[in-house]
């Protein structure tokens, strides 16, 4: 039977206090509703997201992967999905061939698809151009303040709202969409 040395006891302190810590972010990653793998739900987020409801689109400007400033006003009259997003977060990604794909199948509907990254701007575009989505992206740093004016208190990534066609906000949801839910909220709108 060998003797442990002070140094080892420490190494295999330390193991254990990662691998505790390690298991607790991952509950809390698991527990957090960007990563859920629940069927999508309306609402969630609060009554922050909730007051939205029914309320008038705030209004916002931001640059496009073009460095051109956009407002979100130039899609008025128009059936609008605002999808705020960024390059590093595995569920935003995964949600947007599905949005690339209603935008193509319904813009002749009247539908937009509005892409807000919260992210640099050459990580998004080298991103879009190998994702080909298809739909306006619009880029910046005060885009998470434009995220928080649309409900989202808590920051939560990926978040939408879906806005109709007299620029109420009709449907809001942190966390990953999936085309069960959405695509009914845009058909009735349309």
């Amino acid at each position: 039977m060998s003797a442990q040395t002070p140094g080892s006891r420490g190494f295999a302190a330390l193991v254990a206090a990662v691998a505790v810590l390690a298991a607790l972010a991952g509950f809390f990653l698991y527990q957090s509703p960007w990563l859920s793998q629940e069927p999508a739900r309306p609402m969630p987020g609060g009554a922050a997201a909730r007051e939205m409801l029914g309320e008038p689109r705030p209004s916002f400007q931001l640059p496009n992967l073009q460095g051109e400033s956009r407002r979100i006003a130039a899609w008025d009259g128009r059936v609008v999905l605002v999808n705020f997003w960024a390059t590093w977060c595995p569920p935003c990604r995964e949600e947007m061939p599905m949005f690339a794909d209603l935008y193509s199948e319904y813009r002749e509907q009247g539908l937009t698809i509005v892409g807000v990254a919260l992210d640099q701007r050459d990580k998004v575009r080298t991103f879009v151009d190998r994702m080909e989505l298809g739909y306006p992206i619009l880029v910046g740093s005060p885009a998470s303040n434009v995220s928080r004016r649309y409900g989202n208190a808590v920051g939560a990534l990926p978040y939408s709202a879906l806005i109709d066609r007299q620029g109420r906000i009709r449907f809001v949801k942190a966390g990953k969409l999936d085309r069960q839910t959405l695509e009914p909220e845009i058909e009735a709108l349309l």
